[in-house]
């Protein structure tokens, strides 16, 4: 398999166990303020006693929103300790690729990740709240990973593609579409996928949610102020400059084309963190004993990503391509068998039927009829001879026919083909004898010139 691994990267993080050497009480809890309506407050609970200085360290949060989402000091009880009579910090930060750049349309590597936080947040910690932190042992608790694909037309044209591939998702877990119909009274849904209390696998329309970030002009300006104050606030030359042009830029920046987010969020703790359950979800998504920020590779990230994607999408949607394929050739032939030349409507209607009623997907369009009508019949007693070309035509004259009928005429066996091949999936093997490999003229274009 031959993937884009140039675009897979990681997003939204959640990581804990980041060591606090020193805190400036007096300058973290001071009027300070950053111009983006950042807060820190104390929290409720035990007090830690450095017993070094005999400095009383409370539990506290930073909504930074800036360089960083959240920073978090918890002192709990240590139970590695007798009786849990003493107490530690629990830490963690929330970190994405949003606050890197812009906002999070591109993802970022594990080595900028790192970098960033090495040179950007260590030193923003320490000037701007007093805290000076160190990742050296900091592991993810939470990691998103993703890649994001253009496509050639809108995205409400693939909804159907996408619904196809979430109702093929392997292992347990929620539909995402169910979920999203749910909170959106009806309205047809803009992300698809599954998920459960450790994994979310979710497929969806990230240019609409680009789009609806810069929408209001209150919201525009409050984003486009964060960059001058990332420039200002920033201690390394190259990335001052960077925010300096994405500043100036901004207008232009706010554009982005139609495209659709494959992505996938592993959280090492369900949903019940008061109970410490962990899942070692990333561990075992990527192989490896520890999810520590320091051994985990960008090479070990993609590949994974890739085997992951092709488990599911590529071998479910294969698996249920060929089972389908059988069964709508046993409808014919039963139609055939009972109806002899009115066949074709009984058939039609049974199509209908499931599609639109049972909100059940059983043909993709009239190229998958294709394959459904090329088979032979050795039987004496059934005529099950038939021009194809005068069935096809007769399936467009009667999906015109039908409510919604059209769904059939969508194309949506290119619109799989284009995903799978901007995936770079190499489909054709497993398809065996029922390959859909009528590729569109334009990714054939693109397919030559690599």
């Amino acid at each position: 398999m031959n993937m884009i691994k140039d675009q897979i990267g990681i997003d939204a993080t959640r990581i804990r166990n980041i060591e606090v050497r020193s805190i400036n009480l007096e300058k973290l809890f001071s009027d300070q303020y950053n111009g983006v309506n950042n807060k820190v407050k104390r929290l409720s609970g035990d007090r830690y006693v450095n017993e070094e200085t005999g400095e009383i360290i409370p539990s506290f949060q930073i909504n930074d929103n800036l360089f960083f989402g959240e920073f978090i000091v918890r002192i709990v009880p240590d139970y590695k300790q007798v009786n849990g009579t003493t107490k530690r910090m629990y830490t963690y930060m929330k970190i994405g690729a949003g606050h890197v750049y812009m906002d999070n349309r591109n993802n970022i590597s594990i080595e900028v990740y790192r970098q960033y936080l090495e040179e950007i947040v260590v030193y923003y910690m320490e000037e701007r709240y007093g805290i000076e932190i160190c990742f050296q042992g900091a592991e993810f608790e939470e990691l998103e990973i993703n890649v994001t694909i253009p496509i050639m037309g809108e995205f409400s044209k693939y909804r159907r593609v996408l619904s196809l591939f979430e109702s093929n998702l392997p292992g347990r877990g929620y539909f995402m579409s169910t979920k999203n119909k749910s909170n959106t009274a009806g309205k047809e849904s803009n992300q698809y996928g599954k998920f459960n209390n450790s994994e979310v696998f979710v497929m969806y329309n990230k240019s609409r949610a680009i789009r609806e970030k810069y929408r209001n002009q209150r919201e525009r300006e409050k984003e486009k102020s964060k960059l001058f104050l990332k420039a200002q606030f920033s201690p390394n030359q190259a990335y001052k400059e960077f925010m300096t042009r994405l500043y100036d830029q901004f207008e232009s920046n706010m554009e982005c084309e139609e495209c659709i987010r494959f992505e996938v969020r592993l959280f090492n703790k369900g949903k019940d963190r008061s109970r410490g359950t962990s899942t070692n979800k990333i561990e075992r998504f990527l192989n490896i004993e520890k999810a520590s920020i320091r051994r985990i590779t960008d090479s070990k990230i993609k590949v994974c990503y890739e085997k992951y994607l092709e488990k599911m999408l590529l071998k479910p949607f294969c698996k249920w391509y060929q089972k389908d394929t059988q069964y709508l050739r046993d409808l014919v032939k039963k139609y055939k068998a009972r109806y002899k030349n009115a066949w074709q409507v009984y058939f039609y209607s049974r199509l209908w039927e499931e599609e639109i009623q049972r909100e059940t997907l059983v043909l993709i369009d009239f190229r998958h009829l294709k394959d459904v009508l090329n088979f032979k019949i050795k039987s004496r007693n059934i005529d099950m001879k038939h021009n194809r070309t005068t069935v096809l035509k007769s399936f467009i004259e009667r999906a015109k026919k039908y409510e919604d009928g059209n769904l059939f005429l969508e194309n949506d066996s290119d619109k799989i083909i284009e995903v799978f091949d901007k995936l770079k999936f190499d489909y054709q093997e497993l398809f065996v004898e029922n390959s859909i490999d009528l590729i569109p003229k334009q990714l054939r274009k693109e397919k030559n010139n690599d």
